[in-house]
């Protein structure tokens, strides 16, 4: 069962890496929750959140580290 969630973790860090918020929206499960110190996020509204951030700082780049193997 690891595989195919192996598979959504790369394709979402190559869409971070790549500034594509749509690809990185549709990353996430409908019932997920993105939480930090600020605020909670939920479902839909994550992929939200990664478009006003990526359209605000298009200067923005991510680096990924090495992957985990299992």
């Amino acid at each position: 069962m690891l595989e195919p969630c192996m598979g959504v973790v790369e394709r979402y860090w190559k869409a971070l890496a790549a500034s594509d918020p749509e690809t990185m929206a549709a990353c996430y499960a409908a019932y997920a929750t993105f939480q930090d110190p600020v605020f909670r996020l939920q479902g839909y509204e994550i992929g939200y959140m990664w478009r006003m951030v990526l359209a605000d700082n298009p200067e923005l780049r991510i680096e990924a580290g090495p992957t985990v193997e299992s």
